[in-house]
């Protein structure tokens, strides 16, 4: 992380929906978002990004993010205070990938692709991607 802050990029598709990235190793993607949900997905790509940083081993095909993982990392803890005190522990799968669903990376075939962490939802979750974004907050 630079400065102990992952540097969270985006993009704007040309449907108006906000592709999020992260550069830090593993670079983290959040899939295309409404443009009202990017201040979530930056929240969640910056508080997964932290959480891989501090494991000592392998990448997890799943993990459970806390209130504590929050309140850990100093660049959110202080800013995102409307969190619901009853904010209960959320599951993610982890899962590598070159780029969304449907898009151009994806179908590329390199011998070497780049590979990204997509936190995705929970197999049990019956939402789409974006209501998942919002469960989230």
């Amino acid at each position: 992380m630079l400065f102990n802050k992952p540097m969270v990029l985006h993009s704007k598709q040309a449907d108006g929906r906000h592709w999020l990235t992260t550069i830090d190793m593993p670079p983290l993607q959040i899939w295309p978002v409404a443009e009202n949900h990017c201040r979530v997905g930056h929240f969640l790509a910056t508080l997964i990004s932290a959480k891989l940083g501090s494991l000592k081993s392998d990448i997890p095909e799943e993990m459970t993010l806390t209130r504590a993982d929050v309140t850990s990392v100093a660049s959110l803890s202080g800013h995102y205070l409307e969190l619901k005190a009853e904010a209960g522990d959320v599951r993610i799968r982890l899962v590598a990938m070159k780029g969304p669903e449907g898009s151009e990376d994806e179908s590329e075939q390199d011998d070497d692709p780049p590979q990204f962490i997509t936190p995705q939802p929970p197999l049990d979750w019956t939402g789409d991607y974006d209501k998942w974004i919002v469960s989230i907050w």
